[in-house]
């Protein structure tokens, strides 16, 4: 045997097949279950457990869903409802108008109503409505200054009468003065030319009546009550005098003009107490 292989003795084949280290021995360790292989014992307890898991899991999503349905199926009620009720107040608010309006029109038996209006009017005096040179010149007036109506006196606070009627009662005491020749075509050539005419009314201030039939006056005692500027005043009690404004604007509403300005429908501070102090 030479030299170099008695030194590698170690490899030779004389211990080949046997076994040099000792068998294997050890013991279970818990923790380290979930690390069996398919089909042995600590896999069946694993299994269990994620099934649990998992079965909890599908239960809190399942539950989460029927929130999320719930929740959905109310906000859907709320917006049907809370639509509906808007649209029921909208409704309501806007049929307001029309069922005051309907309601004032079976209560007023002179077919009168009351107009919530914008106007931009210019005054003028009662003698231009002559439907001619004058009228012609107020309508251009009223066109270069885009206003929307013109006004003028019906009754004057001295009890003057400014349009050309036909009254018996004015007739009678003589109460027109300065009135145009045509009021009646006047009064329909303004509306034909987009201008709405205006009324102006004294209710109460009256020196034409007074002084013709003491009956229809403010008295104080037994005579006339004159105020400080030497002026008489119509009954407010007086039912002859009521008629008598109603009449002078069922004549001008039958012209054509709808919009009347009422003023002097107070009396003066030291007789109004005896009487109804106001021209509703």
């Amino acid at each position: 045997m030479s030299k170099n292989q008695k030194k590698r003795k170690f490899y030779t084949n004389e211990h080949r097949n046997e076994h040099w280290t000792e068998e294997p021995q050890g013991r279970p360790i818990d923790f380290a279950d979930k690390y069996t292989v398919e089909g042995e014992a600590g896999n069946v307890y694993n299994d269990k457990r994620r099934a649990a898991q998992y079965k909890a899991q599908k239960r809190k999503e399942n539950r989460l869903r029927a929130i999320k349905i719930v929740v959905s199926s109310l906000l859907i009620v709320v917006l049907l409802f809370g639509g509906y009720t808007v649209m029921d107040v909208h409704m309501i608010r806007q049929a307001e108008p029309a069922e005051k309006l309907l309601n004032q029109d079976n209560a007023d038996s002179n077919a009168l109503s009351q107009l919530t209006i914008n106007v931009s009017s210019l005054m003028t005096e009662s003698i231009s409505l002559d439907n001619s040179a004058m009228l012609t010149s107020v309508i251009n007036e009223v066109h270069d200054t885009s206003a929307n109506s013109i006004t003028f006196d019906a009754k004057r606070d001295d009890g003057t009468i400014g349009y050309r009627s036909s009254l018996a009662t004015i007739d009678t005491y003589g109460a027109m003065s300065n009135v145009g020749s045509d009021s009646i075509g006047s009064i329909k050539r303004l509306i034909e030319n987009d201008i709405m005419p205006v009324a102006r009314i004294c209710c109460y201030k009256d020196n034409v009546l007074p002084s013709h039939n003491k009956d229809l006056a403010v008295k104080k005692g037994k005579k006339l009550y004159t105020d400080s500027q030497g002026n008489n005043y119509l009954d407010p009690n007086n039912e002859q005098v009521y008629n008598y404004i109603l009449d002078i604007v069922r004549e001008l509403k039958g012209y054509g003009v709808q919009v009347f300005v009422l003023y002097d429908y107070n009396l003066p501070s030291d007789v109004s107490d005896k009487y109804n102090d106001g021209y509703k």
